[in-house]
């Protein structure tokens, strides 16, 4: 599916440059991860070892309840002029929690035997689609801009666990439920005949306002509203009693399991951002909203290429030229050890003078 996307993409790319006479091709890529508790090299290590079949090796030195966030997306856009663009998205966003418990049974070897709290929620979702955005002029100084998305939803899964395990030296029981779904169970399987399908819509809007020279106030809302429609997604909703969940042999005498196995409809939206500047001179102001925290920052341009800051908590590097943008947000240069990290890649290539 995703090379018929790039076939598309690269036919639209040819017969723009033929219906009109200076398009610019921008290519983003845009990056957000917010770990609580474990740092990014830590995460990665962590997300080997739940996609692995070897349970072992693994180190998390801080035992602590666990929240990640992550958001990749990557645009290929064509501006048309400078009020009209169109192009290509592919999104990816996840998220896992789990409470201390769940992480000093699973990854300490120094724990005793014992009951020990599960709760471990794990969601992600992959969507792509094509959008057209498209700016206003109102008057001399302001600009409103409206981007709409029509999306396909490629892939949505869920790993919910809540109950109680029982330690027992190596080996450990569980006790309560489990909910899981999967849309792309209709691949591996011929056992079902699974009639699955997504698709979806969203809509930005964004306003500039350039009341002096060099001073400008800007405002967007990305998926303001959004709404993602899966269809005939596989959903398994088990119960467990002292059950090994199949990982050992021996189970303990009275051990049960139950449930029921559905395809399910399921809606869910993308998430929301809300950013604010203010540009003057040298110097730029602004607060984001994001995933339920504030970003506030500020920017101090020191030439036309390279400007140093501070976002929230952390150190902000932005690099700009007439063919490449780089933000780069992080508390630790050494990208591995930081539990935040943000970047904003973005390529951009000007036919203006070029094509006749």
């Amino acid at each position: 599916m995703k090379r018929i996307y790039v076939f598309i993409i690269l036919v639209f790319f040819l017969s723009s440059f033929l219906l009109f006479s200076a398009p610019d091709l921008e290519i983003k890529e845009e990056i957000f991860i917010n770990n609580q508790g474990i740092s990014v090299g830590e995460m990665i290590e962590l997300w080997q070892y739940l996609r692995s079949d070897k349970k072992d090796d693994l180190q998390i030195d801080r035992i602590v309840d666990l929240l990640i966030n992550g958001d990749i997306e990557g645009n290929i856009g064509i501006g048309i002029n400078e009020d009209l663009e169109i192009g290509y998205l592919n999104k990816e966003t996840y998220s896992f929690s789990t409470i201390e418990d769940t992480v000093a049974c699973f990854y300490a070897d120094d724990f005793l035997d014992g009951e020990y709290q599960v709760r471990a929620d794990y969601v992600s979702q992959e969507i792509n689609g094509l959008y057209l955005k498209k700016y206003f002029q109102k008057n001399a100084g302001l600009k409103i801009g409206f981007k709409g998305k029509i999306l396909n939803g490629v892939h949505l899964e869920r790993h919910y666990y809540e109950g109680i395990i029982e330690k027992e030296e190596d080996k450990k029981f569980f006790t309560g439920r489990r909910v899981s779904l999967d849309s792309d169970f209709y691949k591996i399987t011929d056992l079902y005949e699974v009639d699955f399908k997504s698709y979806g819509w969203g809509l930005d809007i964004s306003c500039q306002w350039l009341f002096k020279e060099r001073e400008q106030l800007s405002l967007s809302m990305e998926n303001v509203h959004s709404r993602l429609i899966w269809e005939d997604v596989f959903t398994e909703q088990m119960n467990y009693y002292k059950s090994s969940l199949g990982l050992y042999s021996e189970k303990t005498g009275q051990s049960s399991s139950s449930g029921i196995v559905s395809f399910k409809d399921y809606q869910t939206r993308l998430p929301r951002k809300y950013k604010i500047s203010y540009l003057r001179g040298k110097y730029h102001l602004g607060l984001d909203y994001y995933e339920n925290e504030y970003y506030p920052y500020l920017t101090y341009q020191l030439n036309d290429c390279l400007g140093l800051g501070f976002y929230k908590d952390l150190f902000q590097l932005v690099y700009n030229s007439s063919w490449l943008n780089i933000d780069l947000k992080t508390e630790k240069l050494d990208l591995n050890l930081a539990e935040k990290a943000m970047a904003n890649i973005c390529f951009k290539i000007k036919f203006k003078g070029i094509w006749p």
